[in-house]
């Protein structure tokens, strides 16, 4: 079993900020989310936001229009 993301050890309010930025800006802000999680403490890369993004994009449903 591969190890859980960096994003999901996160506390629930720092991931639910995640969830909503991803969807208000329909998952295209990678590079800006990682940059706020770096100045804020946390060291998550674009990839790893991107990968969550997809993971959450799918388990809830979401679609691009």
């Amino acid at each position: 079993m591969p190890p859980r993301s960096k994003i999901e050890k996160l506390p629930l309010a720092v991931r639910n900020a995640i969830d909503k930025r991803l969807v208000d800006s329909n998952f295209s802000d990678y590079a800006e989310i990682a940059s706020e999680l770096y100045k804020s403490g946390h060291r998550i890369s674009k990839s790893a936001v991107h990968r969550y993004g997809l993971f959450f994009q799918a388990e809830d449903g979401i679609r691009d229009s």
